[in-house]
């Protein structure tokens, strides 16, 4: 009697040690899954006024990464991180993904200004290393069961995913899924500790939607009151006021107009002219534009892709009056390529998280995929940040 009661307790105490055991297993594995969440988006909370610190694989290199191995070191090709400069003085078509025609590598690239303030427009970007913080052992980060791919798969090549079930998913309007087998290393389970734990990443986790995003253009000159030109070589161009992300104007004053001319300001009256911007001919203020140029890190190294504002609220206009102000406004899509060759795409208008640049940029009315930069003192760029889960960046450019 004394046996079985023994016995009995011993097994009843074992099975209470195995079920501590399988649950501390799953609890680990979903610590692991929030380190590689973590990695690739960096943290989870919004943020409000740039209080969270962006961070993570997709701020770095503006993509999800390919497989799990790309967390803990850098592929080829790749560009490594440093201080990245987009070469945006060059008059260029964009390719059909809204890349320029020349990849420029981060370490390429020139933006109008002194040296001094050249610093300003610097962004960290580029592949880490280890995304992981030490995490992974040996180079190997496994879930809580120490799972390795099943050879059921038949996969000869190495496991880049160290048996985490890794569902990259074909384009950026589809969910990341990262996804232990549990203690069976099998798909699906009867058990509870055979049960799958996945971690799913969704777009709106690592992508803000560009669409009625607004960036508001301001003159705010003063109407003269005595007769006096105010449009002229005294005006200066001032920066812009930003929420989100920190601003620059341009970096020497307007030379303005001396008056004269179609659409370069009035002599007596404040206005704002398209002249004054270096546009000629047929050029209003329906073809600036505002450009977010995004960092992208691939196996054919850094590029940057041009994600352009597609409407405005002054087309038509050769000049502003003082006070007024123009809209330019981002739709859901972004339509590039050259123009007539016939690889023009549509693409969604999507913008990763982290810090880009924003740029005022002057189309061509003869080539709408040309874009150039305005004269010296009215340019405009802004470093702007996204967040998760929050509003798009207010930004506004006046003009004095």
């Amino acid at each position: 009697m004394v046996v079985a009661v023994l016995s009995a307790t011993a097994l009843a105490a074992f099975g209470l040690m195995s079920e501590d055991r399988g649950q501390v297993r799953a609890d680990d594995t979903r610590a692991r899954l929030a380190i590689l969440r973590r990695a690739v988006v960096g943290l989870d909370a919004p943020a409000y006024g740039g209080e969270a610190r962006l961070s993570g694989f997709v701020v770095d290199n503006g993509r999800l990464p390919d497989d799990l191995q790309e967390l803990l070191a850098a592929p080829a090709s790749v560009a490594l991180f440093r201080a990245a400069l987009p070469d945006i003085d060059k008059e260029e078509s964009l390719d059909a993904d809204c890349f320029r025609d020349s990849a420029s590598l981060p370490e390429s690239g020139s933006l109008p200004g002194n040296d001094k303030e050249l610093a300003l427009f610097l962004l960290p970007k580029g592949h880490r290393g280890n995304y992981l913080g030490g995490a992974a052992q040996n180079g190997v980060f496994r879930d809580g069961w120490g799972n390795a791919r099943p050879e059921s798969t038949g996969d000869s090549e190495p496991d880049r995913n160290f048996g985490w079930e890794f569902d990259l998913p074909a384009n950026a309007s589809s969910p990341l899924v990262i996804r232990s087998r549990g203690a069976d290393n099998k798909v699906g389970g009867v058990l509870p500790e055979e049960a799958d734990i996945p971690m799913t990443i969704r777009p709106e986790d690592w992508q803000v939607d560009l669409d009625g995003w607004r960036v508001l253009l301001r003159n705010a000159r003063k109407p003269a009151e005595d007769g006096s030109a105010s449009g002229g070589k005294d005006n200066d161009a001032e920066g812009d006021d930003t929420e989100g992300g920190g601003g620059a104007g341009g970096n020497e004053d307007a030379e303005g107009s001396e008056g004269s001319g179609e659409g370069t300001g009035g002599e007596n009256d404040g206005a704002l002219g398209i002249g004054e911007f270096g546009a000629s001919g047929s050029t209003t203020f329906g073809d600036l534009r505002a450009v977010l140029l995004v960092f992208e890190n691939t196996a054919s190294g850094g590029r940057w892709r041009w994600l352009r504002s597609a409407r405005t609220t002054c087309a038509g206009k050769k000049s502003l009056e003082a006070g007024e102000s123009c809209v330019l406004l981002f739709s859901s899509t972004a339509t590039c390529g050259k123009g007539g060759s016939g690889d023009r795409a549509t693409i969604p208008a999507r913008a990763p998280i982290g810090r880009h640049l924003l740029v005022l940029t002057l189309s061509d009315p003869d080539d709408d995929d040309k874009d150039s930069l305005p004269e010296l003192g009215m340019r405009r760029v802004t470093p702007v940040d996204f967040h998760p889960g929050t509003l798009q960046p207010v930004i506004t450019w006046e003009f004095r």
